[in-house]
Order: structure tokens, then C-alpha cells, then sequence
């Protein structure tokens, strides 16, 4: 897969359909084909790009105070926009055996979320700022954690806008 494959900067709101195509063909080859270390790092990478951007542009208009309020609402907004990537991500964290690196990556993930949040200093301890993240995500209604594999149904809450995974 080359870089132009999927955008990764410059997307506005309406390209993002798009991007979730080329995502969904990817995510359909892992399905048939098997999931490759490598390419679960790509999906990774990518929702990590996605998952930076809507931090960067919720924070950039929240008030002092409502970091974690806004955290919150850019998870779900990149998961709620990024249905497939999320899923294949999520089974796959998981998974009884994850990868370290993927795992690794995913902490690195809940890490920048309890900094973004204003719930951590960056001199914590990792293993409480990764706790830290988790919680703030299950608040939000979605797994963070590895654990009891998900189910590869999803269930949309229509009277609260969200996706969770059934466990």
C-alpha cells in the first residue's frame, strides 16, 4: 500500500467517507487474507493520524476545564467516522494475543488521551496515564482495554450518536 492510498493530511469532514472506503478494502483484506502484523501497524498508524487530528481541532475550541469533555467527543467522532478501522482495531486488541507493538501503540494512544484531557502530567507514571485513558474512554462507551474478545457485532445507540462494541 502506498502513502497516497489513504489521505493523511488535509482531509476535511466531507473527504472523510472516502478515506473510510480505501479503509474498508483494507480491513476486508485483512479479513479474507489474515491479519499481518504490518498491516494491523498501518491501520494503527492511520487511526492514530485521524485520532490526533480531531484532538487537535476539539481542543483548539474548548474552554479551560473542558478538556476531557472534548477528548471524549473526539474519540467517538473519529470512531463514529472511522467505523471499520475502529472494529478491526478493536477485535483485534482484543485478540487473546495481541501483538506487543500493537499493543504498544494502543497504550501510546491512551496516553495522549489522559494528556490531552488535563487528567495526567506527562511525569507520571506510564502504566497511570494508559489507566488513566482507559477509564476516560469507558466512560465514553467504548473498550480500551484488551480484554474478553468483542463480538464482531456492533450495536449504534441512536439516542446518544455512538458505537459500541458488544461484548
Amino acid at each position: 500500500m502506498s502513502s497516497t492510498d489513504i489521505p493523511t493530511d488535509g482531509t476535511t469532514d466531507h473527504q472523510q467517507p472516502a478515506a473510510e472506503s480505501h479503509l474498508t478494502s483494507f480491513a476486508g483484506g485483512i479479513a479474507e487474507s489474515g491479519p499481518s502484523p504490518e498491516r494491523l501497524l498501518t491501520l494503527h498508524h492511520r487511526w492514530s493520524e485521524l485520532l490526533d487530528r480531531a484532538l487537535e481541532v476539539a481542543l483548539s475550541t474548548t474552554p479551560e476545564g473542558e478538556e476531557a469533555d472534548a477528548v471524549g467527543r473526539a474519540w467517538r467522532r473519529t470512531a463514529e467516522t472511522n467505523p471499520t478501522l475502529h472494529a478491526v482495531l478493536a477485535q483485534h486488541l482484543h485478540a487473546p494475543r495481541v501483538s506487543p507493538e500493537l499493543r504498544a501503540r494502543h497504550e501510546r494512544d491512551l496516553r495522549t488521551i489522559a494528556l490531552a484531557a488535563r487528567m495526567g502530567e506527562a511525569s507520571d507514571p506510564t502504566e497511570e496515564l494508559v489507566r488513566i485513558g482507559a477509564t476516560l474512554l469507558a466512560l465514553t462507551g467504548y473498550p480500551a482495554t484488551p480484554g474478553p474478545r468483542p463480538t464482531p457485532a456492533a450495536v449504534t445507540d441512536r439516542s446518544q450518536n455512538t458505537l459500541t462494541m458488544v461484548h
